[in-house]
């Protein structure tokens, strides 16, 4: 199942008229939920798929600005996915972030070897999710 929400922001902004998409692989997207209204509806749309098998396709279609991937759902075919992305044409400059509950060296290294831009430990508070955002969008939230 994919849904699709805008994000809301409490303020306005002046960091330009690009609306960013996020996408979020996995089906702990409670976090994101609760971001909500931190982010500004004009510059934010996230997509969620909790299918595996959706996963790959979705977010090709989509073509997001920062990709969120949970092992929770993915578990190590999580490190394949990214993997993929980041092979394709229009990912190989994409924001990838892993998060996951395991916090071991070798999860890590498996990550690192994915190509993922970061590893994120849950439970992710909201100001690592928006710290995230912004740094690896370049811009202020």
């Amino acid at each position: 199942m994919n849904n699709t929400m805008t994000l809301h922001h409490s303020s306005s902004s002046n960091y330009g008229t690009k609306k960013y998409v996020l996408g979020y692989i996995g089906d702990h997207s409670g976090i994101l939920n609760s971001t909500k209204q931190w982010l500004d509806n004009e510059k934010f749309t996230i997509f969620i798929v909790n299918n595996p098998v959706k996963a790959l396709l979705t977010t090709i279609q989509k073509q997001p600005d920062l990709v969120f991937l949970d092992l929770a759902i993915l578990g190590s075919n999580g490190y394949d996915l990214c993997s993929l992305l980041k092979k394709h044409p229009k990912f190989t400059q994409t924001p990838i972030i892993i998060i996951a509950s395991d916090t071991s060296f070798t999860d890590r290294v498996k990550a690192n070897q994915a190509n993922a831009s970061a590893y994120l430990n849950q439970p992710l508070t909201q100001e690592q999710l928006l710290q995230t955002i912004g740094h690896y969008l370049e811009m202020p939230i």
